[in-house]
């Protein structure tokens, strides 16, 4: 068996996998944030959830990792926006 999908270094880590990584540390900070007294669960989750929502983005949106298409990025932006305010609204 091979390990050939662990990398030896981090130069061998790509840029999405990086990306990806982020959106887990951004999780789990944000639950972690929950460990102060005045912080509850949900309320650290959703700030994780912002920034994932963040680098999702730049994932998607940003800097696809496939080439861009004719498609209608700028309606795909502004039901991302969408939802980050209505995420905001209700914390």
């Amino acid at each position: 068996m091979s390990n050939h999908f662990i990398p030896r270094s981090l130069d061998d880590i790509d840029y999405y996998d990086a990306l990806l990584a982020g959106i887990i540390i951004a999780l789990g900070a944000g639950a972690s944030l929950s460990i102060h007294e005045s912080v509850a669960l949900y309320h650290g989750l959703a700030a994780g959830s912002v920034v994932a929502t963040i680098i999702l983005f730049e994932i998607i949106f940003r800097n696809p990792p496939v080439g861009r298409s004719a498609t209608k990025q700028g309606l795909s932006a502004i039901v991302m926006a969408a939802w980050v305010i209505t995420i905001l609204l209700a914390v």
